[in-house]
């Protein structure tokens, strides 16, 4: 159950981001700026309505030309007995059913704004601010 929620959860993020960036102007050179950007920031706060009943919340962040979701795990969601190997087989097939929507994300971008992304990066975040786990999906 807690894994086809954070599926569907990360889906409706890359569908949010997605549309909004699909709607982008040139105004931006790179994705440092478009992160500052208010059409980033109204992104986030769509996609925050959309996860508040998850009790789930995703910060969008660059680094360098990686677009970062850093979703943030509510309360209750105790990894701390889980080993790495738990923990991968939790988040990767999140990561990999999203790959479709991230590959849009890097089109979107590269038509909306001449931002060719290297690629995005899911960062899972426990409630204490403890990174539980980031998987990278290359922008081939």
């Amino acid at each position: 159950m807690k894994k086809n929620l954070l599926t569907l959860a990360l889906a409706l993020v890359a569908s949010v981001v997605l549309t909004f960036t699909a709607c982008g102007s040139k105004g931006t050179t790179t994705l440092a700026e478009w992160i500052t950007t208010e059409e980033a920031k109204a992104a986030e706060e769509a996609t925050n309505s959309l996860l508040a009943s998850t009790g789930m919340s995703v910060t969008l962040a660059a680094d360098g030309n990686t677009f970062v979701y850093e979703y943030h795990l509510p309360s209750g969601s105790d990894y701390s007995s889980a080993t790495a190997e738990q923990i991968a087989a939790a988040f990767d097939p999140v990561i990999e059913q999203n790959k479709a929507s991230v590959e849009n994300l890097f089109t979107t971008f590269e038509e909306s704004y001449g931002i060719k992304l290297d690629g995005a990066r899911f960062t899972f975040i426990s409630a204490d601010g403890t990174e539980l786990y980031s998987g990278d999906v290359p922008n081939n």
